[in-house]
């Protein structure tokens, strides 16, 4: 994860390897095309109890390379363009904004596998309390009930 550093910062550690496989070719229209798939197991934060939380990150995806916009703009809606400049091309920012777009935004837990840290959201139990509140109104109950 380390050799990603973008996707990395929303992780709640860098620990962990992404399993990447790619597939040159030119296809039956001479595009030049590259076809991948990638798949990862990360640890998160769950936006309910802020612990970590474990999730599996998987993508496939067509890529369109093109030399120019106007080609970009010819290439099949299936296919996303990669515009190649005099450097040669470098895969690890392909990869990392794949993972990134993958990653859900927001993460949580199953109802019931974590324990909120802060207020109860609603429709969801109160935590039950080992002692009672004092009541500053329980003297008027008694009142009430003697007359």
């Amino acid at each position: 994860m380390s050799d990603f550093p973008r996707f990395a910062a929303g992780l709640c550690d860098e620990g962990g390897e992404v399993d990447v496989k790619m597939h040159f070719f030119r296809d039956d229209s001479h595009i030049h095309r590259i076809s991948a798939s990638l798949a990862t197991d990360v640890s998160v934060v769950c936006q309910r109890c802020m612990q970590a939380m474990p999730i599996s990150i998987s993508s496939q995806f067509e890529l369109g390379i093109v030399w120019t916009e106007a080609q970009a703009k010819a290439l099949p809606r299936e296919l996303d363009s990669v515009i190649l400049d005099e450097e040669p091309l470098d895969l690890f920012p392909l990869i990392e904004d794949e993972l990134i777009i993958e990653t859900p935004f927001t993460n949580f837990h199953p109802v019931g596998d974590c324990q909120p840290a802060g207020p109860v959201a609603y429709g969801e139990e109160q935590p039950e309390t080992a002692e009672e509140r004092d009541n500053p109104f329980a003297v008027l109950k008694d009142l009430k009930s003697s007359d």
